[in-house]
């Protein structure tokens, strides 16, 4: 079966696939995942240290969703390196939207808010206001 239904991560396959097969594959895993899978996917796939801004984004947003604390380190790192805003709006949305991520937002933002472009650094500080309101 594939790894939604419990099989292992594709990690022979995922050679193989184009960027774009790859972000469907990464997409396709919305619902929630326990941490050992996770933890395989990564291990198997190499996730956590792609140098591919699109695939390590799908996965990062993966982590948010299931609060998968292993990827916080790499989260922190995207945010404190990547200014790109079509990046950092969905991260730091996904991650005010728990109580435990507002925490982790407000952390890395402290933190990266200085190296963000002021559109970006305006798009952030209006996600975090709203999550105060």
């Amino acid at each position: 079966g594939g790894f939604l239904s419990g099989g292992a991560p594709p990690a022979g396959e995922w050679d193989g696939w184009t960027t774009h097969e790859r972000l469907h594959f990464l997409r396709g895993l919305d619902g929630p995942l326990g941490a050992d899978r996770l933890r395989r996917l990564d291990e198997a796939l190499g996730l956590s240290a792609t140098g591919n801004s699109e695939l390590r984004f799908e996965w990062l947003r993966i982590g948010i969703r299931n609060r998968f604390e292993p990827s916080f380190e790499p989260l922190r790192d995207f945010l404190t390196r990547q200014g790109r805003r079509k990046f950092l709006r969905p991260l730091y949305a996904d991650l005010v939207r728990t109580d435990w991520g507002k925490t982790l937002a407000r952390s890395i933002y402290d933190r990266a808010r200085p190296t963000y472009h002021a559109v970006s650094a305006n798009t952030i500080d209006d996600i975090l206001e709203k999550a105060d309101a």
